[in-house]
């Protein structure tokens, strides 16, 4: 359900324990022929161990590591060696023996791994402050992560001798959800109150997505969705890390419950029997990882598929880390280098591009050198900077400044108006989630979790009750805004359509910018401003309806207007073209004309495609182009074909690439039209539009310099150079001689940075079919009839 960046993930494993501790120098006993004590005798001073075992001259194997081998696996055939007296005697081993048995370790309190989700804590936040990108930080705390359930699911066989479901969830449960629901319920009160009403329907989705632990899911589809790719990142998109680790939590148990029914049956002990399953988990988990990133990376890094192996490490390093030898000067060595590798992958690698793949073998490889370095726990010199007592006590509430730390930034891009925030308003949210992590952490969470543990069976049942009304009530309050906003934008389409549908006038859209009056006020609609609700949902039909998604290159043709009409016009490419489907669609049903529609996401209509295309996506857009040729070619007659693309592609040998595309059409006699792209837009204007409404003309306009430029490489090879093209202009409907809009009499231009709104677009219809009859385009249409 979420990422755990504290000390453990169980109560049976807590490294913040002072008294979890185990001497196991007497493993070297393993394999020899042992020498049975009595059980209570060879007790230490100090020690209520027993000694088990014993061989020649060295020192004895104490209870606490006779149970820690056969937890561990270390010596399979230990249990067996003991006499029934002894065997009675670990069973009845406390909590805190059961607990040095998971670990296996001489080591007890990891002062160096508090220190390291510190560090990694700051490295996440830092680089999406002040970097807009990500670290590789979350990879470090998959390692992690690995580590210490491993060493929770080993707690449970050496203390119970099987894994217990019920109490390895709630006591996940128990340590993940207080956190979780305070900051999502503070991501809800955010959403409503410092966010654009406009992200509202989709910011309240990934809440919910987020508290059912499937975040990462619904950004790894998102990824595939072409049409969701320019929207704004969440308030709630931190939270796609802590779903991928729910789901590693419960599929780890689900290989220890298998690895102890087979330990059950084989007579071999579960440890080994998980070692081995993980190891090919890795394996497979590894070779899909690179694969998978190889070919749809955005998806893959959302996966949880593409992240097992990652814990898979510091599983590994938990199941062999008691066994391991490592001279001191080697380890110093190891945290050092493990140290600066975490930090340099955050500073060279392209890790929102490149990971998970191989590259991602770079941090987690370096986490574990970290984590193995400090096997002893002896504190020493080389981990002075992971062992500082301040890095060190923010490491207890890591966990809380990496959920804190970005509502806290995406409110702060939303007020300032910016993507970059800058070094000062940077520090100001840093110090802010510091803050916020400690406050929370001290007197809610570890509260809360104390209640939820506590002896008194009364307080902790009362707790436990509270902790899943909680989820259920703020889950409830995100379903039922999600709800209401859906309504109100249902509500809201309703009145865009009969605002469009009647008789505007020149003060609604491109009407008021060509009339010179973008600031107007039209008498009915007073401060309204269209569409009111979720613009990111204001699509035009083919988005919805026509679309070729990413791994398809079948010819999808889509029929509109007036179906049927021997008088056909065609719309062809990818988003920017169908930009101006609404204006055409319009223009078609108007005069009796049927409107063929081809659309393939992320597709020009040219061959090849520009530079810079993904390899694979640009074999699946000549393969469409071709299908479309022929699709065309082969069917009724099309007088023309508009097509259009985004200002800043670019093309080798653009000429080439057009021709290749459009001569088939034209020498079957249907002519190719390029609409020039419209003016760029920004984040900033958008949340500009969402703040001032109707009265923003001004305030959130851009020069005509900057957004509206002569790059349009597909519109300039049409303006003359390719025999049977046309090339049109429709900047002036966007902008006056010195700016260009978001937003023009009472419509909102864009519905995000690179769409057009398809409300605005329906007001170009008249304007585009001015300039389609002055071109004598409709006359050709007519006399193809």
């Amino acid at each position: 359900m979420a990422i755990d960046l504290r000390t453990g993930t169980d109560d049976d494993i807590r490294s913040d324990d002072p008294h979890t501790r185990i001497d196991l120098r007497g493993s070297g006993f393993c394999g020899h022929p042992p020498i049975l004590a009595e059980p209570g005798r060879g007790r230490s001073r100090g020690s209520r161990s027993a000694a088990i075992l014993s061989s020649g001259d060295r020192p004895p194997l104490t209870l606490e590591s006779s149970v820690a081998l056969v937890a561990t696996g270390a010596c399979p055939n230990l249990w067996s060696a003991m006499p029934v007296a002894a065997r009675a005697e670990t069973n009845a081993v406390t909590s805190t023996s059961a607990t040095a048995a998971a670990r296996g370790v001489a080591s007890g309190f990891r002062r160096d791994i508090e220190g390291l989700r510190a560090v990694t804590a700051l490295l996440v936040a830092g680089f999406h402050i002040w970097g807009n990108k990500v670290s590789g930080g979350v990879d470090v705390f998959f390692v992690i992560s690995g580590y210490f359930i491993t060493l929770t699911l080993l707690g449970h066989l050496g203390r119970y001798g099987r894994i217990r479901p019920g109490r390895y969830l709630a006591r996940l449960g128990q340590r993940l959800a207080p956190m979780a629901l305070l900051v999502a319920s503070a991501t809800i009160a955010l959403v409503w109150v410092v966010l654009p009403s406009g992200r509202r329907d989709g910011e309240l989705q990934q809440v919910i997505a987020s508290l059912t632990s499937t975040e990462n899911l619904y950004l790894a589809f998102q990824s595939v969705d072409y049409l969701a790719q320019d929207q704004p990142r969440s308030a709630a998109q931190q939270f796609w890390a802590m779903s991928v680790q729910g789901q590693f939590y419960v599929t780890w148990m689900l290989l220890a419950l298998l690895a102890a029914w087979v330990a059950g049956r084989t007579g071999r002990s579960a440890a080994r029997w998980l070692g081995i399953t993980i190891v090919a988990v890795i394996g497979v988990s590894f070779a899909w990882s690179v694969h998978q990133t190889s070919t749809d990376q955005t998806f893959a890094y959302f996966s949880p598929l593409t992240r097992v192996w990652e814990f898979g490490i510091g599983a590994i390093i938990a199941l062999s880390i008691g066994r391991m030898r490592i001279p001191s000067a080697v380890r110093v060595a190891m945290v050092w280098v493990g140290l600066a590798g975490i930090l340099a992958c955050a500073a060279f690698l392209p890790v929102e591009s490149a990971f998970p793949g191989a590259a991602a073998l770079w941090p987690t490889l370096a986490a574990a050198l970290v984590l193995v370095s400090g096997q002893k726990g002896d504190g020493l010199a080389r981990n002075a900077l992971l062992t500082h007592p301040l890095l060190v006590r923010m490491g207890g509430f890591a966990f809380a400044i990496y959920l804190w730390h970005w509502p806290l930034l995406i409110a702060a891009r939303s007020l300032l108006g910016t993507e970059q925030v800058g070094w000062r308003a940077g520090m100001l949210v840093l110090v802010a989630a510091v803050a916020l992590a400690w406050a929370s952490s001290r007197w809610i969470e570890r509260p809360t979790i104390d209640a939820a543990r506590s002896t008194d069976p009364t307080r902790r049942r009362r707790t436990n009750v509270l902790l899943v009304v909680s989820w259920v009530a703020v889950t409830s309050t995100a379903a039922t805004l999600l709800l209401s906003v859906r309504v109100a934008d249902a509500e809201d389409r309703s009145a865009t359509v009969a605002l469009l549908a009647g008789e505007p006038g020149s003060c609604v859209g491109a009407m008021a910018v060509l009339a010179g009056e973008p600031d107007c006020v039209h008498p009915e609609l007073e401060g309204r401003v269209f569409p009111a609700g979720t613009v990111g949902k204001d699509l035009s039909r083919p988005d919805v309806e026509c679309a070729v998604k990413k791994w398809h290159a079948e010819a999808r043709m889509c029929e509109y207007g007036e179906v049927g009409s021997e008088r056909r016009i065609a719309l062809i490419g990818n988003s920017h073209a169908m930009a101006w489907f609404p204006a055409l669609e319009q223009i078609a049903t108007d005069a009796g004309w049927e409107l063929r529609v081809w659309y393939k996401t992320g597709c020009s209509f040219a061959m090849p495609q520009r530079d810079g295309t993904n390899e694979r996506l640009a074999e699946e857009c000549d393969e469409w182009v071709s299908n479309v040729q022929a699709d065309i070619v082969d069917g009724p007659p099309i007088a023309w074909a508009v097509t259009s693309t985004h200002r800043s592609s670019r093309w080798d040998e653009p000429d080439a690439a057009f021709s290749a595309a459009w001569q088939p059409l034209i020498e079957r006699g249907t002519d190719i039209v390029v609409l020039r792209d419209y003016p760029a837009s920004s984040d900033a204007s958008l949340a500009c539009v969402d703040r001032a409404g109707a009265g923003g003309v001004d305030e959130c306009s851009k020069p005509r310099s900057e957004v509206a430029d002569g790059r349009d490489e597909m519109w300039r090879a049409a303006s003359g150079r390719i025999p049977g093209a046309h090339a049109l202009d429709l900047t002036d409907a966007f902008c006056d001689a010195e700016r260009c809009f978001t937003v023009a009499g009472h419509v909102k231009v864009y519905r995000d940075h690179s769409h057009l709104s398809s409300t605005y677009a329906t007001t170009l219809a008249a304007p585009l079919e001015r300039m389609l009859d002055e071109a004598r385009l409709v006359a050709d249409v007519v006399a193809a009839d």
